[in-house]
């Protein structure tokens, strides 16, 4: 397990703090479009240590006050998520190893077989890559604009990914990968799209779009589309 006494980083001014790079390794596990999945123990590893530098460097920045206004707000939500991640994922930094470290790892290399579709229910979804940026940015608008915005492209993206990976990997590793997502997007985001009927199944009555296929042969690119019709055009030419 990845020990919490790795060295704190110390610094003698903030212009010496790499805010941004601190920041980027706190959200390691936070990318719900881009989820970092591996087989490889010795790489879940480094990416634990990276996350618990990014930990140990935002306290820093934190209490040193180096923070922008924006930066300040976002910490909390950020330390919030990345600590359920690092539980699940890394342990507790003394002697646990996170309680789905295995199903993670034995799970994994089937599921980055099949990274191509999970791109694609990312793309045709609209998920943001980090939803809770949504919902803090909207905190003038309604309840329902905010899940509109932010639970209905992140509920047809549960769905999607569940569906590609339940098709090629079996059911626990689409719970899996539904786990991951769910923790990922923060409390902030489930407390919010928990008020959604059905969460985290797709609301037809609210979320208007459905659910796109990215699984397997019915997989079907709108950028095809233009090479079919010219193709049948010109066979339609061609034997007449």
């Amino acid at each position: 397990p990845v020990i919490l006494d790795s060295p704190t980083p110390s610094y003698e001014d903030c212009e010496n703090i790499p805010a941004d790079d601190c920041l980027d390794d706190l959200q390691t596990f936070l990318h719900v479009t881009a989820l970092p999945f591996t087989y490889k123990e010795e790489d879940l590893d480094v990416m634990c240590e990276k996350a618990l530098h990014g930990y140990n460097c935002t306290v820093v920045l934190s209490a040193g006050g180096c923070l922008d206004i924006k930066q300040k707000e976002m910490l909390p939500i950020f330390i919030s998520s990345a600590s359920y991640m690092f539980l699940m994922l890394c342990g507790n930094g003394y002697n646990k190893d996170g309680y789905l470290k295995e199903a993670f790892l034995s799970s994994s290399e089937c599921i980055l077989e099949n990274k191509k579709q999970m791109e694609c229910c990312a793309q045709e979804t609209g998920v943001s890559e980090i939803p809770v940026l949504h919902i803090t940015e909207d905190t003038g608008k309604s309840l329902v604009d905010r899940q509109i915005n932010t639970c209905c492209p992140l509920s047809r993206y549960l769905q999607c990914t569940f569906n590609v990976i339940d098709d090629k990997c079996g059911t626990s590793a689409a719970n899996l990968t539904r786990t991951y997502i769910r923790t990922a997007a923060g409390p902030e985001v489930e407390e919010i799209c928990d008020k959604l009927h059905n969460y985290p199944d797709p609301d037809s009555s609210t979320c208007s779009s459905p659910v796109p296929i990215c699984s397997g042969c019915l997989r079907i690119h709108f950028q095809y589309y233009a090479f079919i019709f010219t193709l049948i055009a010109y066979l339609w030419f061609y034997f007449n």
